[in-house]
């Protein structure tokens, strides 16, 4: 086993796209977590991606039934292995999946985008909820959280730094 960095961010998505929009989703996950560390961003080192439903399916057929039981599989076990201070789910579907998996320590709310500190796995952690990066909406952290949501989450990646 190779012992790494922990990526500060970790990035949850229902699934992963299709070729053609993988690259869109790397760019626009780059661009939201840049904003987020106040820096250039390096993948795998600043932030991981990961999906909820991790099989292969043509035109992502039956994957939107096999989202909960995938969850129920694998979601706690990836995430309290990741070295993630901040998870930040990527659309409803994958809100989902996270609202009912750590349900014992997040409400199901469809107002709130940000809950934590809570504790998951051996860390202190925050869950950001965001849209997915094909919805035709404003993505931005600050445009999602608030101005002063962003910086508590700005503070809290600093002091787990130092």
């Amino acid at each position: 086993m190779v012992a790494r960095q922990a990526a500060t961010l970790g990035i949850i998505l229902p699934w992963m796209m299709p070729c053609a929009s993988t690259c869109c989703t790397r760019v626009c996950v780059s661009v939201e977590t840049r904003e987020l560390l106040e820096r250039d961003v390096r993948p795998g080192v600043d932030y991981a991606l990961t999906e909820v439903v991790h099989c292969k399916s043509r035109r992502e057929a039956g994957v939107p039934q096999a989202l909960p039981e995938c969850a129920r599989h694998y979601l706690q076990r990836v995430v309290k292995l990741s070295g993630a201070r901040v998870l930040v789910t990527l659309g409803k579907r994958a809100k989902a999946a996270v609202q009912q998996e750590f349900s014992s320590r997040i409400p199901p709310t469809r107002e709130e985008v940000m809950f934590g500190p809570i504790p998951i796995g051996e860390r202190q952690r925050y869950i950001v909820f965001l849209p997915h990066p094909n919805a035709h909406m404003k993505r931005a952290f600050e445009t999602c959280v608030g101005r002063e949501q962003l910086q508590v989450l700005r503070a809290f990646l600093r002091s787990q730094i130092s």
